[in-house]
């Protein structure tokens, strides 16, 4: 027997990792309800992000990069 950690998303259980289960074949869920629901993966993963490599030019990342070096130095730990 395999335990999968998922949660329901209000019309489907979706899986927290991922599942390596045969394809094709059926299976019998027991659910095993918690008062939270287990953190789940958010966003989407680094290999999907990979068309959006080298799109801002490289001066604009160091102005960025400067901007919050600079705006992090000033930040007063007093303020929260």
């Amino acid at each position: 027997m395999v335990a999968i950690k998922g949660h329901f998303d209000g019309k489907v259980i979706v899986p927290d990792d991922p599942v390596n289960l045969p394809t094709g074949r059926c299976f019998t869920f027991h659910v095993d309800p918690h008062e939270t629901p287990a953190p789940g993966p958010v966003g989407v993963t680094g290999a999907s992000l990979l068309r959006f490599a080298g799109m801002i030019p490289a001066e604009e990342l160091d102005a960025m990069a400067q901007a919050i070096e600079q705006d992090c130095e000033r930040a007063d730990p007093n303020e929260w």
